[in-house]
Formats: structure tokens, sequence, C-alpha cells
């Protein structure tokens, strides 16, 4: 129902402001006028390494079956492989995430420590426009609904905080959690006045010759009054 649904939202939203507080509430608070104790740069040195070493092949792997090459593994479906892909994505990224800002804060600046990280990095960009395509290939099949628009806006939400992790790697007094909040607060803007149900219509009744009934009830019962003049067009539509 609606009600769920906010409420639902409402828990998510409040939990992810939560979670980024409390990883960036170092941000808030002014630094001590004494140097802070870092923990030797070769552990983070040799950690990252390992990191790097598992997530190069892996991204690899992605680029050369995945992007290169259209089409689903044997005895996969479509709704598999985008599911599959992105909690793997979801769980590795946020991994990755926390893991730069730790290295971050508890190891000492070191240049090869610096690269690592931006490797790892970087790495986990490629998961994430691993995971878009995949959705993507998805949405060619089944058409949009608002989950599958919202997966790939939290997968560009994602992109943009790594973006942002990334500079902090180079620029340790970089204002992560200002970056954070002005990211998420833009990013939820741009999505409430984007017209989502509207998109949705439009673009499902484009490709009106994969429309089915339960489709079309979707569109009537499911979307907003703002799918309405998209709607109005399925009478020209010859439906299966």
């Amino acid at each position: 129902s609606g009600i769920g649904m906010f409420f639902c939202f409402l828990a998510g939203f409040l939990l992810l402001y939560v979670s980024f507080a409390a990883l960036f509430r170092q941000n808030l608070k002014e630094e001590p006028p004494k140097k802070r104790r870092t923990a030797n740069a070769l552990t983070g040195i040799t950690f990252t390494a390992i990191l790097a070493l598992f997530y190069v092949p892996y991204s690899g792997i992605q680029i050369l079956y995945l992007f290169l090459r259209r089409g689903l593994p044997d005895g996969m479906t479509y709704s598999q492989y985008a599911h599959q892909g992105f909690w793997q994505l979801l769980a590795v990224s946020l991994i990755n995430i926390i893991t730069v800002l730790v290295c971050i804060q508890v190891f000492e600046a070191h240049r090869a420590l610096n690269v690592l990280l931006l490797v790892v990095s970087v790495c986990t960009c490629i998961m994430t426009v691993s995971a878009a395509y995949r959705m993507m290939l998805y949405i060619e099949i089944y058409n949009l609904t608002f989950l599958r628009i919202l997966v790939l806006w939290f997968l560009g939400l994602l992109t943009f905080l790594m973006g942002g992790v990334a500079a902090g790697i180079f620029r340790r007094g970089f204002p992560l959690f200002k970056y954070t909040v002005a990211v998420v607060a833009c990013c939820y803007i741009g999505l409430s006045f984007a017209n989502v149900d509207g998109l949705i219509a439009s673009y499902n009744i484009k490709h009106a010759s994969q429309i089915s009934w339960q489709d079309v009830f979707y569109l009537m019962h499911g979307l907003s009054e703002d799918a309405v003049p998209y709607i109005e067009e399925l009478s020209q539509v010859d439906m299966e």
C-alpha cells in the first residue's frame, strides 16, 4: 500500500542518513591541536593490495564478458541475472566504501596506499556500471517500473558517493560528510521532480509490442496521475 511504501522509504532514508553520519562523524568535529596517531601505512598497503588482487581480475572479467559480449550466462534468466548482480554489487560496494574510509582514517598517508585505494575505488565504479548494465538488459525485456528506476537511481548515487571517497584519498581534509549530504539531497530532489510515473508510462507505451494486459493493469493502477496523458495513448495500441 501507499502508506507502507512511505514508511519503508522513510525508514530507509533515516537508516542511510544515520549510517553516513556515523561514518563521517569525525568530519563534524574540530581536529585536536595535537597530531593524530596513525597506523603504519605498510599494513594498509598490504591489506589493500590483497583486495586489488581480487578486484582487478574481476573488473577485467566484467569488461570482457559483460560489456564486450552482450548476452546472459547459460541457464540464467534476465531476472536472475539482474537481481544477482545488483545484490552482489550492493554488498561489495558498501564494503569497499567502508574499507576506503577506514584506511583513510587509520593509516598514515602514503603514495602507494593512495594508489591502491584509488584502484579499489575504480573497481567499485566498474562494478556499479556492471550492475546498471544488467538492469538495463532486464528493462529491455520487462519494461520499466518504479522499483527498477529506483535501482538505477541508487546506482548513480553510489557512483557519485564513490567519487567523493576517491577525492578524499588524495585530499585528507576533503569535507566528505558535507559532500555526501549535498549529493544525496540533490539526487533526491532530482528524483522527486523527474516525473517518474510519466517516464515509466511513456517508455512502456513506446514499447507497446511487448505490452500485455498485466502491464496495462500496472500502468492504470500502479502509477499516479502523471501517467494519465500517456495512458490515453493505449487506445491506439494493439496489445497482446
